[in-house]
């Protein structure tokens, strides 16, 4: 992991895909690194706490810019009139009353379809089959045809420019002022493990890992999910190859494993084994006290 300034970034050539999970301040940003990266990169994200570019999200300005035509000016085309509607999309109309489609956030999500439409990409909403009250997600998978790679990068600039000034006073010309500049978020020290050396976290996360490799799946959760599980309690992937999804285990007896030193030294970092464990994401999931192994959720 790495701290960075997207309005600065050159973006990541070799990228396919960039995936932004509850991102905040960043989400905005991604379509802009898509774009950056490179002509075919797409783009996945799951919003969650509603950010601009430069400062948190002000739907009132954000409608104020609408009025004032700011779209057209950037796309040299007419306001898309989803721009303007707060309606769910009608292939999800059933959750059109769920909590995370009211007020403020949905007019958030108009303003991240207008960004990706800046940035040349058709975007497309979807409901994921996640227990979170923020199970939207929006994505650039297709480009625009009628845009070419060079136009994409000129409006992403101008785009970009806009709105490190629109929050600047009318009297105010300093370009060094905050609004200006994209401040990252400091560092949360209790995700920090300090006092355990790298080797003793992989060993920590090894031994977790290949106990839970040994236990045995919930087969009956697998197939809710609509998985294919084999007689063996295998998970087949897309490509027809067999996944060991693992059982679930709980934090006391993954502690358990541990040597008295490892364990000694967890106690001194805010959430302990727990924030060991969920900083290896890819690896881990954690579920109130219990942890399981990561597997994709095929569908």
């Amino acid at each position: 992991e790495e701290t960075l300034d997207p309005s600065t970034h050159p973006g990541f050539p070799k990228a396919t895909l960039l995936i932004g999970n509850h991102s905040d301040e960043l989400t905005p940003w991604l379509p802009i690194l898509a774009t950056k990266s490179n002509s075919e990169c797409q783009v996945f994200t799951i919003p969650c706490c509603p950010f601009s570019l430069y400062q948190k999200f002000n739907d009132g300005h954000y409608n104020q810019q609408l009025k004032d035509g700011v779209y057209c000016q950037l796309t040299g085309g007419p306001q898309p009139s989803s721009a303007f509607t707060t309606e769910f999309p009608k292939e999800h109309s059933r959750l059109a009353e769920e909590g995370f489609w009211r007020g403020r956030y949905r007019r958030y999500i108009r303003y991240l379809e207008n960004v990706l439409r800046i940035c040349g990409f058709e975007p497309e909403l979807d409901i994921l089959r996640i227990p979170s009250t923020k199970r939207l997600c929006l994505l650039g998978r297709q480009h625009s045809k009628h845009l070419t790679y060079s136009k994409r990068l000129e409006r992403v600039n101008k785009l970009i420019e806009l709105e490190s000034h629109a929050f600047l006073p009318r009297s105010c010309d300093d370009s060094s002022n905050s609004a200006t500049k994209f401040i990252p978020r400091p560092s949360d020290d209790g995700r920090q493990i300090p006092n355990l050396s790298i080797a003793d976290r992989d060993l920590i996360c090894f031994r977790v890992f290949q106990r839970l490799l040994e236990l045995k799946p919930n087969v009956q959760h697998l197939r809710d999910l609509g998985l294919t599980v084999s007689e063996d309690q295998r998970i087949q992937t897309p490509d027809q190859r067999w996944w060991n999804p693992g059982g679930q285990l709980s934090l006391g007896a993954a502690s358990a494993m541990l040597t008295p030193d490892m364990r000694q030294g967890l106690k001194l970092v805010t959430g302990g084994l727990q924030t060991l464990l969920r900083n290896h994401h890819q690896a881990f999931i954690g579920e109130f006290c219990f942890v399981n192994k990561y597997a994709p959720q095929f569908r």
